[in-house]
């Protein structure tokens, strides 16, 4: 599906664009996603796809290592920095892993009823300013909480340009002819945070203008559902 030119495996009439999910144990002993070496084929005159592999940035110089000692210097790697522009209120809702207001924590309420507050009008900047004014409303407890989700969060978050530089637009990441891996292999995030930054990807790849074919690919897929299961605990 993804390399062009090449008989031997089928006839390729357009270059398409890809997305593979993946997540594993995470450290120096991790395993890269096998879909890396499909940027190695070893067909004459086979066209194989740029390889760009997105990862934790608390593990990038780990991750590096890992796939260049395994799979080869040809790929990129790269850390997984979201734009704000591209973070939504349903984005938003992902990365907190918030499902429905029932049940959930004080503060989860608190990002719902701003969330709601904002409707069409949200971004990122007035959700924060806003944020900032309900947290006196908030117990020591449930601050700890909101806290611990926010640094997560803004783990992932592209930093903020210097006085007088503007800021970046948000990065391409899928195109034709290119396979992008999304790799969350951490031991500093668990499986429901993952789930919630790849439901964002998902997102962002079917909205995203390739001009080609798609394929998403769940890499490791009999854990989605321990995903599923473990973020509805």
């Amino acid at each position: 599906m993804f390399v062009y030119n090449a008989a031997q495996i089928g006839r390729l009439e357009k270059p398409l664009s890809g997305l593979v999910l993946h997540i594993g144990e995470g450290g120096p002993n991790s395993q890269p996603s096998e879909a890396a070496w499909i940027g190695s084929a070893m067909i004459d005159n086979a066209v194989v796809p740029h390889i760009t592999v997105y990862v934790s940035p608390s593990s990038l110089n780990t991750m590096r290592s890992v796939y260049y000692t395994k799979v080869g210097t040809h790929i990129t790697v790269e850390p997984l920095l979201f734009n704000e522009s591209e973070l939504d209120a349903k984005a938003f809702l992902s990365l907190m892993a918030i499902g429905s207001s029932e049940g959930a924590p004080l503060y989860m309420q608190t990002i719902l009823s701003i969330l709601r507050e904002l409707g069409e009008r949200y971004t990122y900047q007035e959700f924060m300013i806003r944020l900032e004014r309900k947290k006196q409303d908030l117990l020591p407890s449930q601050l700890t909480g909101l806290k611990q989700r926010m640094e997560l969060l803004e783990s992932f978050l592209e930093k903020k340009p210097s006085h007088g530089k503007k800021r970046q637009a948000a990065p391409v990441r899928f195109a034709a002819g290119q396979l992008t891996i999304v790799d969350l292999s951490d031991p500093f995030i668990d499986s429901g945070s993952a789930c919630g930054f790849f439901e964002i990807l998902t997102r962002l790849f079917v909205r995203a203008n390739v001009n080609t074919g798609k394929v998403l690919v769940v890499d490791e897929a009999h854990k989605v559902t321990m995903f599923r299961i473990m973020t509805t605990l």
